[in-house]
C-alpha cells in the first residue's frame, strides 16, 4: 500500500460496528509529525460495513515522496465506545511529473 504524489488515493476502512452507528468518524493523514490531512464522517463514502476514503491528486501532493506517511481512524459513539485503529504506515511515491492533471 502506498500513496503516489499527485495521484488519487483510496483506503478502505472496516469498522467494528456498521460506520452509520457512529455519530463521528476522524481519519488523520500525517507526515514528519505533521497532520496533513483531516477527513470527517460526512468526508467518507460508507456501506454497513466500511468507510473509503478518497484523496485528490492535490491532497497527495502535499507529502513528500521517500518518507512515509501514517494513517489512523478514529470513530465515536459513546464515552466509553469511541475505537481507534492502529497507526498504518504508507509509503509516499514520487510522480515523474507532479503536475495535477484536470
Amino acid at each position: 500500500m502506498g500513496i503516489r504524489r499527485a495521484c488519487s488515493y483510496k483506503a478502505v476502512f472496516k469498522t467494528p460496528v456498521a460506520p452509520s452507528n457512529y455519530t463521528k468518524i476522524l481519519v488523520t493523514v500525517q507526515q514528519d509529525g505533521i497532520n496533513l490531512i483531516t477527513k470527517n464522517k460526512s468526508d467518507l463514502t460508507l456501506t454497513s460495513t466500511t468507510a473509503t476514503m478518497n484523496l485528490t491528486q492535490a491532497e497527495t501532493a502535499q507529502f513528500e515522496s521517500g518518507k512515509r506517511a501514517y494513517i489512523q481512524i478514529r470513530c465515536y459513539k459513546a464515552a466509553y465506545d469511541a475505537p481507534g485503529s492502529k497507526v498504518w504506515p504508507v509509503d509516499v511515491w514520487p510522480a515523474l511529473d507532479d503536475q495535477i492533471l484536470s
